[in-house]
């Protein structure tokens, strides 16, 4: 599996990120990347940048940059980019944005400018200065520089006209786990599998796959294998009390739906005997005459009772299911022979 080319490839919003920045390379325009946290995979996300410009760029080159703090963006791209005859020509008299937009003799208007790790608000805001200039500039030039900026951490601001913002949401990790959780070996734990991973990634679709990539073991016993993952992978460190607590939702989340439906299969098996037994009252007082509406409390009292109301292999699954549902109800992670058991 290649959780890299899955994400990017498969996940929608990575694909709709995708084609409205190299739509925007394809139209001349440039952009602010807001990546706030990080750009999962990023080696596999520049491969699908450039697998999708292909068709359109031929005649223009790529080049990547890592940023200096504190430089002034202007004076950065002249050298960077510019040879040094068009280094010596440029006066201060003009900003650097208004000197290289009004040069159509450049190979800078041949290149994508793509610049890495602006993390500092201030270098953002000289950046977007930049931009501006050089866009008004360089309005009439039949072709002009593009400019890709990656703002890290909790740069952001960049105008509308500029900005793309890369959002991991939860619904894009259960998607992307749905999918990384197909090398799970028994097909009854994946669903499972990859709730437990997008609870305990919260939000990080590499966490996500380094815990699933543990396969069985990681559905056994989650947490374990969860701090080990964590440790050795250098991700942000979660205490004991947050994955037990994330564990514990993705079990209420796959578990209570399953048992729900066994109950109501085992009502439906044995309804004409259990209609016998009613009215009873619930656990609230309340009077039950509707076989459908006996919880596993009641149904666990009642097929207990002398009275055969149901098969040994029905009353084996209530208790199973209290069992289970009493374990989530008192917060606690339930056995997981018995998960085992209800999703099988």
């Amino acid at each position: 599996m290649n959780p890299g080319m899955i994400w990017w490839n498969q996940i929608g919003s990575s694909l709709q990120l995708l084609s409205e920045l190299t739509n925007r390379m394809k139209n001349g325009d440039s952009a602010v990347l807001c990546t706030g946290s990080g750009i999962p995979w990023r080696e596999e996300f520049y491969q699908a940048v450039n697998r999708l410009r292909e068709p359109f760029s031929g005649n223009r080159r790529l080049v990547r940059l890592p940023w200096q703090n504190g430089m002034a963006p202007g004076a950065f791209v002249l050298r960077e980019c510019c040879s040094t005859a068009v280094q010596a020509d440029y006066w201060p008299d003009q900003s650097y944005g208004e000197y290289l937009g009004s040069r159509d003799d450049l190979v800078l208007c041949d290149y994508y400018v793509w610049v890495t790790g602006i993390r500092q608000k201030a270098d953002l805001k000289s950046w977007l200065s930049f931009l501006s200039d050089y866009d008004k500039a360089s309005r009439g030039l039949g072709q002009r520089a593009v400019f890709i900026l990656e703002a890290e951490g909790s740069v952001s601001g960049a105008p509308g006209k500029w900005e793309l913002n890369l959002q991991v949401e939860h619904y894009d990790c259960m998607l992307f786990c749905l999918e990384a959780a197909k090398s799970i070996r028994q097909p009854c734990l994946r669903q499972y599998a990859a709730q437990l991973a997008a609870q305990i990634g919260s939000g990080n679709p590499e966490l996500c796959a380094a815990v699933l990539e543990k396969g069985d073991a990681f559905v056994s016993d989650p947490v374990a294998v969860a701090e080990q993952v964590i440790r050795r992978g250098g991700f942000a460190a979660m205490r004991e009390p947050a994955l037990c607590s994330a564990v514990w939702n993705a079990a209420i989340v796959v578990l209570f739906p399953v048992m729900e439906q066994m109950r109501l299969n085992c009502i439906h098996r044995n309804y004409q005997q259990l209609l016998r037994q009613l009215p009873i009252n619930n656990s609230n007082g309340e009077r039950v005459d509707d076989p459908y509406d006996l919880e596993l409390g009641a149904l666990y009292y009642l097929s207990g009772s002398q009275n055969e109301v149901m098969s040994s292999e029905d009353r084996n699954t209530i208790v199973l299911c209290r069992t289970v549902r009493n374990a989530l109800a008192h917060n606690k992670i339930p056995e997981f022979d018995d998960i085992m058991k209800v999703l099988s």
